[in-house]
């Protein structure tokens, strides 16, 4: 004869199953990312600053211009690598690798075409650079929103990645901030709108995929 029912030991309790975390693009992937991102920016933007103190008068920056161009094609290749690494293992989006290859490629053809004084060329293929390297460094600091709405994001990173941007700011050197001539800042402000408009161009294509 079995025991009373009341007796008897209750069923244990299913145990609730631990959510699984979503496999989506890992934090730290994107760190080294931003970083080298911003210190590439300064060094792309550079280029364009030296560039139009030559073309003022100023022929001691066109010796800058040539050995800042060593260092963004140094950094860019540490962009890439941060960029692969994004991808594997990190899990993210394969474009930003694909974008630092063809920037990379870019960049040597620059150089060439600099030392070849095909100005015609060389101009233009340096605001595409600007463009390219602002897009990237948009996408990276665009992820810093999704941290405020998405689970598993590394806001701290991100965090940490403008605070870097601002102490590299602040050590930029003062002629960086010299104002330019008039008629070269009409010619940047007319490439200016052209990179502004890639830009919007881009914005959309984010928001209507």
């Amino acid at each position: 004869m079995g025991a009373p029912p009341e007796l008897m030991d209750p069923a244990p309790p299913l145990a609730k199953a631990a959510p699984s975390r979503p496999a989506g693009p890992r934090p730290w992937a994107y760190w080294p990312f931003r970083l080298i991102g911003i210190a590439l920016t300064v060094l792309i933007f550079n280029q364009a600053v030296y560039a139009g103190q030559f073309l003022a008068g100023d022929f001691g920056a066109l010796a800058q211009h040539r050995d800042n161009a060593n260092y963004a094609g140094f950094a860019l290749l540490a962009e890439l690598v941060a960029a692969v690494l994004l991808r594997w293992p990190g899990r993210g989006p394969v474009w930003p690798a694909v974008t630092c290859l063809g920037m990379f490629v870019v960049v040597g053809l620059q150089i060439g075409l600099g030392y070849a004084r095909v100005l015609a060329v060389h101009v233009p293929l340096g605001v595409a650079l600007i463009t390219g390297t602002v897009v990237l460094l948009v996408w990276a600091i665009y992820t810093v929103l999704g941290g405020l709405t998405s689970a598993y994001i590394d806001n701290g990173a991100h965090i940490g990645g403008l605070a870097t941007g601002w102490l590299v700011g602040r050590r930029l050197h003062p002629v960086v901030l010299e104002p330019m001539p008039l008629e070269r800042e009409r010619v940047l402000r007319r490439w200016l709108w052209i990179v502004w408009i890639v830009l919007a161009y881009t914005a959309v294509g984010w928001l209507v995929r």
